[in-house]
This record gives C-alpha cells, sequence and structure tokens, in this order.
C-alpha cells in the first residue's frame, strides 16, 4: 500500500536521524491510508499505525515521506529530509487516549527501526518540530512519551527524545 508522496532523501538513508510521531486528527486509518495513496493529497508518512495495532507502511524509509512540513529541528530545517514519520490514528492525542495496541506496535516499531538505523538520535512529535511554534499539536498531551523512551533506550541508549517531547 505505497503512497506517490515521497522523493528520495537528499542525505540518503544514512541521514535518517530522528522519528516524528503524529496523530491522524481522525479515527478512521482506512481513509488516511487512502489520503496518502492519492497524489492531489501531497502529503505522506513512512507508517501509520491503527487502532487495532495494524501497521501499514506506506512509504520506504530510505526515502522522504510528506509528514512533518516546515519544520526544524536542533536548528536543523526540513525536518522530512532526516526523520521517519510514524501516523498514529487518533482523532485528538489532546482529548482522545491511544490504544494499549498501539503502544504495543509503537514500541516494536520504534525499535525496529532503531535497529536498522543506529544514526536515529531524536525521537519526538510533530508539535516539537512544525514551525511556527504551536502550529501542530500532535501527538498531544495524552501520549505516553514515557513509554516510548522505555521502549527506545532498552534497544538503543543513546536515543534522546527533544526536550518538551517527553
Amino acid at each position: 500500500m505505497f503512497s506517490p508522496n515521497f522523493e528520495p532523501r537528499p542525505g540518503g538513508p544514512s541521514d535518517v536521524t530522528s522519528i516524528i510521531f503524529h496523530h491522524t486528527g481522525s479515527d478512521n486509518g482506512d481513509g488516511t491510508i487512502s489520503w496518502f495513496q492519492n497524489p492531489n493529497s501531497r502529503v505522506s508518512a513512512h507508517y501509520v499505525v491503527d487502532r487495532d495495532a495494524q501497521i501499514t507502511n506506506m512509504v520506504d524509509t530510505n526515502d522522504r515521506a510528506w509528514h512533518a512540513g516546515i519544520s526544524e529541528l536542533n536548528g536543523r530545517s526540513n525536518v522530512n529530509d532526516f526523520s521517519i514519520g510514524i501516523e498514529i490514528v487518533n482523532p485528538d492525542g489532546n482529548w482522545s487516549p491511544y490504544t494499549e495496541a498501539q503502544y504495543q506496535s509503537l514500541e516494536w516499531l520504534t525499535q525496529d527501526l532503531l535497529n536498522k538505523y543506529p544514526s536515529i538520535t531524536h525521537i519526538t512529535g510533530h508539535e516539537d518540530v512544525a514551525l511556527p511554534k504551536g502550529r501542530k499539536s500532535d501527538p498531544g498531551d495524552l501520549f505516553d512519551w514515557n513509554r516510548i523512551r522505555e521502549a527506545a533506550y532498552g534497544a538503543n541508549p543513546n536515543v534522546f527524545p527533544v526536550v518538551g517531547a517527553v
């Protein structure tokens, strides 16, 4: 189920240094996947994690998905260039809890990505990289960063979430 909305990474696969978590703004995983498959949408993510734990790979992680928009991380702009985007099906992570099944999938996926890309040093949310600051709020206040951080540290103790994402 690939999305046509991607392009080669300018720095190649060795430039992957970050994972960015998003919420879809919808409770409809199939709708999100369909939207990402539409070339007119001009948006995508590497993965969609549905409420029932299903992980759908939309863009090869060696390529650049179009998930972060105007963005910056640690002084480096165009976060899409060096990150992997994960969309979690959720209408709004500020009031709608994420499911246990989603957390289990996210823990597995995070560990898998850290094993594949030892260059990853940051795991954070769209809310922390989108410009101007405050433009995005995902994955939201109900997202359990401690749980993800614990999964990440178990796989690679050199990964540090961005300040504000924890």
